[in-house]
């Protein structure tokens, strides 16, 4: 074998084995822009079957793909508050910085918009409001197995916020501390007013059943709005779970849940009238 077929050989056998030089600089560049031109919030673009995420430049509306081997590609580009998009057909050849305009479409929020989470972000929510009136923190490190209590925070924009303990006796029947302040949540909270009562049975069951029927014990700890949504104002509240040595918390702002929470346990359990608001 000659020397010149001898080399041939080698780089046949080198860019098997390795991507070649001139494959390794294909590339990819995709701009995403809605349809009056504006940018898109918190996209993610892929290529599909490559299972690559596109680097997101500056502006965070273009994404480059790096050492694209040559060939056809779709592009799926996805963002919430926009239809999922994907675009075929797109080459790639050799040494080629391919460019990319992906429009998208606004549309309704869909289910993969929302980011649930199983625990809270900040156990240290409402730490000054729960200190100043004696209580721990959510769901403090050692629990006692032998114990049953829920607590719901209920902090309205404009109305009073409101505070609900109810401790599970040993007898079964149910204690309630109630705390209510005279100013507006998302403002000074002003004074607050204490009371300490007994449970009936039929707010007893109130209780038991709408956590029941809400499977409050699996319920995601916090679901996320999608980032193109905004809410001025509305109610934020907590509720919190203790039992058998397990403590669950759900914290919502301006949820679906948030009408059924004032209804269930504001109304029917703790016969607060009125229960500020279905926000």
């Amino acid at each position: 074998m000659s020397y010149r077929s001898a080399s041939l050989v080698l780089l046949w056998v080198v860019c098997v084995s390795l991507p070649c030089l001139t494959q390794q600089n294909s590339s990819l560049r995709v701009t995403l822009a809605d349809n009056q031109g504006a940018s898109v919030l918190s996209p993610e673009v892929h290529i599909v079957g490559l299972d690559r995420i596109g680097i997101p430049l500056a502006s965070g509306t273009v994404f480059l793909f790096k050492e694209v081997p040559p060939g056809s590609y779709s592009v799926s580009a996805t963002s919430p508050g926009f239809k999922d998009k994907t675009v075929t057909g797109i080459v790639v050849t050799t040494g080629e910085m391919k460019e990319l305009t992906v429009t998208m479409e606004q549309a309704p929020p869909k289910a993969s918009d929302y980011k649930i989470h199983e625990t809270i972000a900040s156990p240290r929510l409402y730490a000054k409001q729960l200190t100043d009136i004696g209580q721990p923190l959510l769901c403090p490190d050692s629990v006692s197995a032998g114990t049953e209590w829920y607590r719901l925070l209920w902090v309205p924009t404009f109305s009073p916020p409101i505070f609900l303990r109810i401790d599970i006796q040993l007898d079964g029947t149910a204690e309630l501390l109630t705390y209510k302040w005279e100013g507006q949540g998302g403002y000074d909270w002003g004074k607050q007013e204490k009371t300490l009562r007994k449970l009936t049975s039929e707010e007893e069951g109130e209780l038991f059943y709408s956590l029941a029927d809400i499977g409050f014990w699996t319920l995601p700890a916090e679901a996320h709005l999608p980032p193109n949504l905004e809410v001025l104002d509305g109610t934020e509240w907590f509720f919190e779970g203790v039992k058998d040595g397990k403590c669950h918390v759900v914290r919502r702002y301006s949820s679906p849940l948030s009408s059924f929470f004032a209804r269930q346990f504001l109304g029917a359990v703790a016969n607060i009238k009125p229960y500020n608001g279905d926000q």
